[in-house]
């Protein structure tokens, strides 16, 4: 005898599968790493999108974290040559409803429109900031000169800093500032730069330590070391505490020098209480290897950066961990003196750490190779890049295993390197 049919309902109702929960949401933190390897445009931009319309994501607090991962967005698209698209999302965002709109949001956007070429998109959004019920003050104004910068156009930058502060009645703040200052340095007026913080100064507004690290910079590459000492005294002597970045704008200049000079402003800035970072480090390795001593190079790599360690803080022990310009140093004086071998193996530890160097160190690396007979591990490393590679860097590629003689004929014989499938960096 049937059940009722009530009953039989109930059952199914009782028995049927739980659907599974919906996936969580990505953190800031997550959204950045997909897409910095993620080069298709229409998924970035989905991701952002999404991110977008996750209500936790975007507030005051978060949207500061959440403005690179829109940049990227906006990068992908604009390589891309679809800069209609990047509008369309981008109008999309600032057309939202007035409650999701806030000072930081537009800031960000104002800054995107430029990423993509479009700054007199960049200047409308600032302007339409009343009739969008969004208070400005100096963060927006600072995002309008930014935007200038981005696309090249450094004068208008300067006219728009006396042009809106004074329509607007914002008062520009050091940020603002140093903005001018890095207008001036970009079109080689240094001298300019420095008259600008000293100006600044005597107006008793305070000038960062981006701006004094943007003059230093200019400075050192213009080969007007003793200007550069100077301007640093007057930085240190002004209460302006020099941060790890101005220090490895000298430890740059210091590693066409000595390792010795590199070691000496590395202990100054222990001295000072800050940490080197991979960038300090970078500049030690770059001077030993410059003067051929590749294995204290590699001692540092090793013992100061954690080289092939596996990355794991949790196992031990670096101070911070490689970046691809430490892998790229490593792999191009490996080559240049011939040791392929030891590049082969730097190149494999840049695999496991998802930071592989660029296409002309590597393609220097796959061309000693082949040249010591290592056709397998030339392969190998061609058939890593060939699926980690933006599609341009792809086709180029194709050339060097036709150049080779790398045909596709023994792929099986290929070396799988170890980790390849788990890139999400490709290129720094």
């Amino acid at each position: 005898m049937q059940p009722p049919h009530f009953l039989r309902q109930f059952r199914r109702l009782c028995t049927a599968a739980t659907p599974p929960p919906p996936p969580p949401a990505l953190t800031i933190s997550q959204l950045k790493s997909r897409l910095r390897s993620e080069f298709d445009p229409d998924k970035a931009l989905q991701l952002v999108t999404t991110a977008f319309a996750t209500p936790s994501l975007v507030t005051s607090a978060s949207v500061s974290s959440l403005h690179h991962a829109l940049s990227l967005a906006i990068r992908r698209l604009s390589k891309s040559h679809r800069p209609h698209d990047a509008l369309s999302f981008l109008s999309s965002l600032q057309s939202s409803p007035a409650r999701s709109l806030s000072e930081p949001l537009l800031s960000s956007l104002i800054v995107s429109y430029s990423l993509a070429g479009m700054f007199e998109h960049s200047l409308l959004a600032f302007r339409q900031m009343d009739s969008l019920g969004v208070p400005r003050s100096a963060s927006s104004l600072n995002a309008v000169l930014s935007a200038a910068l981005n696309c090249g156009l450094h004068p208008r930058a300067r006219q728009l800093f006396d042009e809106l502060s004074r329509e607007y009645g914002i008062s520009p703040d050091e940020v603002s500032y140093g903005i001018l200052v890095k207008s001036h340095c970009a079109e080689g007026f240094t001298d300019r730069a420095i008259d600008l913080i000293r100006d600044v100064k005597k107006k008793g507004v305070g000038v960062t330590v981006v701006a004094y690290t943007t003059v230093l910079n200019c400075l050192y590459k213009e080969g007007r070391v003793e200007d550069a000492e100077k301007l640093w005294d007057e930085m240190v002597k002004g209460g302006c505490e020099p941060d790890v970045a101005a220090y490895n704008v000298r430890l740059r200049y210091a590693q066409n020098a000595s390792p010795e000079e590199v070691s000496r402003i590395l202990a100054e800035m222990g001295e000072a209480g800050l940490r080197p970072d991979a960038v300090s480090y970078n500049c030690l390795i770059t001077a030993y290897c410059m003067v051929g001593k590749m294995e204290d190079a590699k001692k540092v790599y090793r013992e100061e950066l954690g080289g092939g360690r596996g990355y794991d803080k949790a196992k031990g022990a670096s101070k911070c961990n490689p970046n691809a310009a430490t892998y790229r140093t490593m792999v191009h004086y490996w080559c240049r003196n011939g040791e392929y071998e030891n590049g082969y193996k730097v190149f494999k530890e840049s695999v496991s750490a998802n930071k592989l160097p660029d296409f002309g160190t590597l393609k220097g690396l796959v061309e000693g190779l082949v040249k010591q007979g290592k056709v397998k591990e030339a392969k190998g490393v061609v058939r890593t890049v060939e699926k980690k590679f933006p599609p341009n860097l792809r086709r180029a590629w194709t050339k060097v295993t036709e150049e080779l003689g790398l045909g596709k004929d023994a792929e099986n014989d290929d070396e799988e390197i170890e980790g390849s499938g788990k890139i999400r960096e490709a290129i720094a």
